[in-house]
């Protein structure tokens, strides 16, 4: 069984009103980033608003991004406590708690959203060189490789990832699909990434 919506509600609330006090700090770059999910959840909760279907795919979008950054598969919650019980998690903790694609050293650092079922990365300061393909007929023959949004198309329905750009990034299909995903990153004692984890799939 799954987490009922009104469970998720509240604890996605208690999450947001926990963080407000200071009481959630190991959930920051979570709660900054679910901006618009988790305040609309604590609004709902105190009867302040009411949901339409798109206040809802928020509040279902956010908990699944909150199941994934734990690790977590849908146990069917209660509340916010049994939701971090079931993780082993505390709330003074500051590392996100290891997990089978997750070394005790990876730390969250944000999350991503994706919206085209892919993702790419690149040095930014290549940006002014990106074509968006606005306005542009969705025709992927020939664009594999372009360092474009086609480009990015073609090359993650052809061989589901690869280089954009002769090195200006690299891109490739997200999991499943759409969705909210936790980012990791392992930082060594001088403080230098090591390596970077996109979570698409928690298994």
């Amino acid at each position: 069984m799954t987490t009922e919506f009104s469970a998720r509600i509240e604890i996605l609330s208690s999450l947001k009103s926990l963080f407000g006090e200071g009481e959630a700090e190991n959930f920051r770059d979570f709660c900054n980033f679910h901006d618009i999910g988790l305040p609309l959840a604590y609004l709902v909760s105190a009867d302040l608003c009411e949901l339409n279907q798109e206040g809802k795919k928020y509040i279902n979008e956010t908990f699944k991004a909150l199941l994934s950054t734990l690790s977590l598969d849908d146990g069917n919650f209660s509340d916010l406590d049994e939701l971090l019980n079931a993780a082993g998690m505390f709330l003074a903790a500051k590392d996100v708690p290891s997990g089978a694609a997750k070394s005790s050293e990876m730390t969250l650092i944000g999350s991503i959203a994706i919206d085209s079922g892919q993702a790419m990365v690149g040095d930014p300061c290549y940006l002014d060189k990106w074509q968006t393909n606005e306005g542009e007929p969705f025709e992927l023959d020939g664009k594999q490789g372009d360092y474009s949004y086609l480009g990015a198309c073609a090359t993650t329905i052809s061989q589901t990832a690869g280089e954009l750009g002769s090195g200006s990034s690299v891109v490739f299909n997200t999991g499943y699909g759409d969705g909210v995903y936790p980012v990791f990153a392992d930082i060594n004692e001088e403080g230098q990434v090591k390596r970077v984890l996109i979570e698409f799939i928690d298994e």
